[in-house]
């Protein structure tokens, strides 16, 4: 709920005509949180597509018309086979 009106406020507070057009972001530290919560990566992987979409849902409601997402490193693609797989699993349902 105080997230709620803090999302409001902050969203009062910003200049429709300073907002940025194009927004690019780097996804990164869902393999991090997920052990840090005691999770496997997988979950880690899901929530943070999760918090893509939700983050997509506030660049759409602030107009903001491009969006640039790094999802994948050459780094993820070292990782062990089941790993990668459960990774472009959720990458591959988020883009759908």
């Amino acid at each position: 709920m105080l997230y709620g009106v803090y999302e409001r406020r902050l969203s009062k507070m910003l200049d429709p005509e300073r907002l940025p057009h194009h927004v690019g972001a780097i996804v990164d530290g869902n393999r991090r949180w997920a052990r840090g919560a005691g999770a496997g990566v997988d979950f880690g992987y899901q929530a943070g597509a999760e918090k893509i979409t939700e983050f997509l849902g506030w660049c759409d409601e602030l107009g903001v018309k491009i969006v640039t997402l790094w999802v994948l490193s050459t780094d993820n693609l070292r990782r062990p086979p089941d790993e990668l797989a459960a990774l472009l699993s959720v990458i591959e349902q988020m883009v759908e």
